[in-house]
């Protein structure tokens, strides 16, 4: 995605002619040294390929692999966003049946239910009267979409506007978001160094949270040689724990773990 639409490093992992299947072996192989604010996931245009896309074994494996997939990409990730796939040009109609493409996104919406992650269609303004079929004009040589730049800004405009995460990615401090702790913490606009600075030298210990997705207490009750060194659990997180593979962090809902502080002057 390009860096004026979104203000952070992307990494953009793409292998050519990969199905769910090998996506799935190759994320095996890495190793993610920090971890992401947000993962994309756009997959099932080569599964789709398949002669028996469309039989039940090869949806349910299907179904099995990028539930995997989500699953290592949660691990990874504060959150987890996935695409319905891309629409068929009708003149590559009998390489990528339009049918799979509404079969297979909806595989990937029940994956998403099921991980408690979103799911989203970034493709909308390219298909025709069938949810599977686009018009040719929409791609090149019938693969590529035409404007991929449409596309990006898509993608970018649902991130900020689902996840309201403008704070969140020009926050100096990663995994912080601003709008969050201001709404939940009124209290802390007070403080004369900033947010993330109230965070770092005092809402930590208060069992504040920085973010709709990490979870302070949780953190430091999960790891207590955390806890006993009197290290802020967000900067372990970001610097050691993400590539050890701490749990703790995460939160079945954005609600503070703890009851917000009320303001003391109110």
């Amino acid at each position: 995605m390009p860096r004026p639409i979104v203000p952070r490093p992307v990494l953009n992992a793409g292998i050519a002619g990969a199905t769910a299947r090998s996506c799935g072996r190759a994320l095996d192989l890495l190793r993610a040294p920090l971890p992401a604010l947000l993962a994309v996931l756009i997959i099932g245009t080569n599964d789709i390929r398949a002669r028996s896309a469309l039989s039940k074994a090869a949806t349910d494996d299907f179904f099995g692999q990028t539930d995997r997939i989500v699953d290592r990409l949660q691990a990874w990730t504060l959150d987890t966003l996935v695409a319905a796939l891309p629409p068929t040009p009708a003149a590559k109609a009998s390489e990528r049946d339009p049918a799979a493409v509404e079969v297979y996104s909806d595989c990937l919406r029940a994956v998403c239910v099921r991980r408690g992650v979103s799911f989203f269609d970034p493709f909308a303004g390219l298909r025709g009267a069938r949810f599977g079929l686009a018009e040719d004009d929409a791609f090149v040589d019938g693969t590529y979409p035409r404007d991929y730049t449409a596309v990006a800004a898509r993608i970018a405009s649902h991130v900020r506007t689902h996840f309201k995460s403008e704070p969140y990615l020009d926050s100096a401090l990663p995994g912080f978001d601003e709008e969050y702790y201001r709404s939940w913490y009124a209290d802390t606009c007070r403080y004369p160094h900033g947010l993330a600075r109230h965070y770092l030298d005092l809402g930590w210990r208060e069992g504040r949270d920085p973010s709709g997705q990490f979870s302070t207490d949780g953190y430091l009750e999960a790891n207590a040689d955390v806890r006993a060194a009197g290290v802020n659990p967000l900067i372990h997180f970001l610097e050691v724990g993400f590539a050890q593979g701490r749990t703790g962090w995460q939160k079945p809902h954005p609600r503070p773990t703890r009851s917000p502080h009320g303001d003391p002057d109110a």
